[in-house]
């Protein structure tokens, strides 16, 4: 099978992208506010603000089921697979391997 030819360049964004949507991220806004003078428009107030973004559970869900399918398989839950996740507020790590553990660290921490 034929391996997809990347750009290396492109291939860091995307693993940086993968990061950032694992650990969340700050962002920054800019609002402006416009008045118009001599019917020209011009900048009257800007605002810069900064959200925290959450990590995404499904960005989560993707690296674990490929560092380690077998453990992370997607499957249905059902209404004791539901109950058990209440119960267990975190997820067993104890079962990855060195390796997996090691990727994972690797992707969170850049």
């Amino acid at each position: 099978m034929l391996e997809p030819v990347i750009e290396p360049e492109l291939y860091a964004e995307a693993v940086n992208g993968l990061k950032q949507k694992i650990s969340g991220y700050l962002l920054q806004e800019s609002k402006k506010t416009y008045i118009y003078e001599e019917g020209r428009r011009r900048v009257k107030d800007e605002v810069l603000t900064t959200k925290s973004v959450g990590p995404d559970l499904e960005a989560i869900r993707f690296v674990l089921t490929h560092l380690n399918p077998r453990l992370w398989e997607a499957k249905a839950l059902g209404a004791e697979d539901l109950a058990a996740a209440d119960r267990e507020p975190s997820p067993d790590l104890s079962r990855l391997s060195q390796a997996a553990l090691d990727e994972l660290n690797r992707l969170c921490e850049g």
